[in-house]
């Protein structure tokens, strides 16, 4: 199983910005005050980037890696709607404002789009700036104790020599600017009439915005999953161990 970077990330420092001053910081209006400092801390551990915006791999979504393969396989979305926790945050920075450059940043931004599609040297070699906080971010999960109580429910067949996860939280938006670093870039990119993109002005610079009909995630936290035994979940307990490294590859 691959566990590579799924793209160049690159987090920008607020010192070396230039622009801190105009970046919200991490609010999030649907918890009292006091929490809230330690709920924007919480939300960059263990969180990675989805390969592009999506809306596979939501939360309880339950996948698996057999042996030998590098790629996951989804098996169901467990849900739990009342026990499915949500809020509307303003992001802190390390996960608003960051950078993707090479063609896999292509794929981000162009979600995923055909491995024919032709691009310039311009557009493939350019960096992107990317802001989140266009909107408010929609931050879901579930506690351990409701996956365990969903994973007893979910009439998994536990199989060997697989590895399974869970998604645990996910961390969405309905709009993201990107900033091209080259008009050349900018210009291609809104010739293709790639969907969702729209030309815009950010700080007097040529953007480009995406905006969705609705949330797409951006990042996510997974579990690996141990299930007590092989076979049907019902009569079984599982272990649940927060991952090191990115699992959702595809």
């Amino acid at each position: 199983m691959r566990t590579a970077g799924i793209f160049l990330l690159i987090f920008l420092s607020l010192s070396g910005s230039g622009q801190s001053a105009r970046r919200p910081k991490c609010t999030c209006p649907l918890r009292p005050k006091d929490e809230c400092r330690k709920y924007c801390d919480s939300l960059i551990n263990g969180v990675y980037p989805y390969n592009y915006p999506r809306k596979t791999y939501a939360v309880g979504t339950v996948f698996k890696f057999t042996a030998g393969s590098e790629h996951p396989e989804p098996i169901k979305t467990l849900l739990a709607a009342q026990s499915l926790e949500s809020d509307l945050v303003t992001l802190p920075d390390t996960l608003n404002n960051v950078v993707l450059s090479g063609s896999k940043a292509l794929r981000f931004i162009l979600l995923n789009p055909s491995p024919e599609a032709q691009y310039s040297e311009a557009t493939v070699n350019a960096h992107y700036r990317l802001e989140l906080n266009k909107t408010q971010a929609l931050v879901q999960k579930y506690e351990a104790g409701t996956i365990d109580s969903l994973l007893k429910h979910s009439n998994i067949i536990w199989k060997p020599d697989t590895r399974y996860f869970i998604v645990r939280k996910t961390i969405s938006t309905n709009s993201i600017v990107y900033l091209p670093d080259n008009e050349k870039a900018t210009t291609e990119l809104l010739e293709k009439k790639s969907e969702y993109l729209t030309p815009a002005k950010v700080d007097g610079a040529n953007a480009i915005v995406q905006k969705f009909g609705t949330y797409y995630g951006v990042y996510y936290e997974a579990m690996e999953i141990f299930p007590s035994g092989l076979g049907i979940s019902n009569d079984k307990s599982f272990g649940l161990k927060k991952v090191q490294a990115p699992v959702i590859t595809d």
